[in-house]
């Protein structure tokens, strides 16, 4: 009698199963922290973007704009739709990845932060000045 020998073992299968597995586990894991570095690109452009819509306020009000609604940035009044076209909202948009800005009277100063994903921290862009608690966080 003639024994079929073509073809896989249950064995041989499992392990090439297994091997497929690992090797998927790390690749989602390699794209779950692209993605994390890539909202934390977006976050560090977008405070640029606000940075510069500061700025152009600044150049013609000679002060920075109050802030309300404790220091969230949606609470910034006067940037949109002059300066800016509208407030950004953060990638995620949950906390603590929002965007802070923070003025103090006579708003010749201000401090911004974003969170950021893959240190677990905040960025901070911030004119001289700007509010002491906030200056041991590293710039963006």
């Amino acid at each position: 009698m003639k024994i079929n020998t073509r073809g896989f073992t249950l064995i041989e299968l499992l392990v090439v199963i297994s091997i497929i597995g690992v090797l998927a586990s790390i690749v989602l894991t390699s794209l779950t922290s692209a993605r994390a570095k890539s909202r934390d690109a977006v976050r560090v452009e977008t405070l640029r973007q606000i940075k510069i819509a500061l700025e152009l306020y600044y150049d013609a009000n000679n002060r920075y704009p109050a802030s309300v609604v404790g220091e969230l940035l949606s609470g910034v009044i006067g940037l949109a739709p002059t300066y800016i076209g509208v407030l950004p909202v953060d990638p995620k948009n949950v906390a603590p990845y929002q965007y802070y800005y923070y003025s103090v009277s006579p708003y010749q100063t201000y401090g911004l932060l974003g969170g950021s994903e893959s240190t677990g921290t905040y960025c901070l862009f911030h004119k001289e000045g700007a509010p002491p608690g906030w200056l041991p966080y590293p710039p963006c």
